[in-house]
């Protein structure tokens, strides 16, 4: 968004201006740097305001080049992250979801923010007595769930009950009885 960039230059020589007038010779098309530059009495150090376009991809970075009144240049390598994305986990029946890397611990943490672009690796275990049926939503299937951060996603996950297994012991094999 925005701040303030602070370059400090050591002069070969006092410029024949006899002060301090840098100009910006480069910078990335996505940061502005502003013509309120400040320097020192002695002009070696110069404050550069600058605003930065919001970032709608992974990380970029460019280099910035001032040139001092003929007698050099100080260049400084800047980056940028993109806007922090939130992925908001829901639950339906018993088990858990968790999140590599750490932050989603659902049921209990189900909406983190991650940085842009992260890509996260979602585990579902179901609880005793249930079984993972599926993922809706940014997954599907019953599968791994990867989910890439370049936008706010959701997921879902559904655990099904296990139906109880009924065991049924004849103690006299020879005398069947209907069971209904």
């Amino acid at each position: 968004s925005g701040g303030t960039l602070l370059l400090t230059y050591t002069k070969q020589s006092t410029p024949s201006g006899g002060g301090c007038n840098p100009s910006i010779a480069s910078s990335p098309s996505w940061l502005t740097l502003s013509a309120n530059v400040s320097c020192s009495a002695n002009g070696e150090t110069c404050t550069i305001p600058y605003t930065a376009s919001q970032n709608t991809g992974l990380r970029r970075s460019g280099t910035i080049t001032v040139n001092y009144e003929g007698e050099g240049t100080a260049s400084v390598s800047i980056y940028q992250q993109g806007a922090p994305e939130n992925l908001t986990v829901s639950i339906s029946g018993g088990g858990t979801v968790t999140s590599s890397p750490a932050g989603i611990s659902c049921p209990g943490q189900c909406s983190v923010s991650f940085q842009y672009g992260v890509s996260l690796s979602l585990t579902a275990t179901p609880n005793a007595g249930y079984r993972f049926t599926g993922w809706s939503g940014a997954c599907s299937g019953t599968g791994a769930c990867t989910v890439q951060m370049y936008s706010a996603q959701s997921v879902s996950a559904t655990f099904t009950a296990i139906p109880p297994t009924f065991t049924v012991t004849l103690t006299n094999p020879s005398q069947t009885t209907p069971l209904s």
